[in-house]
């Protein structure tokens, strides 16, 4: 995109979505999951009557989508500051 000349703004708004995106769909299956093996504890091993919960999902999605943005920000931010000419020539 920085070659296409996407300024530094666009290019941080691109990755924020991405990775809140991938940090939402990893923290929503990381919900169900967990939810998973709850029911399956509760039924196979303790016995007891299982009551699903939104707070697992929606504290997944915060979560995931948070941490996910904040690692990959954190990670990415020396490709934002690297002139498009650079990376170019290192192909």
């Amino acid at each position: 995109m920085r070659a296409f000349g996407a300024v530094r703004r666009q290019l941080w708004r691109a990755q924020l979505a991405e990775l809140s995106a991938i940090g939402s769909i990893a923290g929503l299956l990381a919900g169900l999951g967990a939810s998973a093996i709850g029911w399956l504890l509760a039924h196979q091993v303790l016995h007891f009557e299982y009551h699903l919960s939104v707070w697992p999902f929606a504290a997944g999605i915060v979560l995931g989508a948070a941490c996910a943005t904040a690692g990959g920000l954190l990670a990415l931010r020396r490709v934002i500051a690297t002139p498009p000419w650079v990376v170019l020539r290192e192909v």
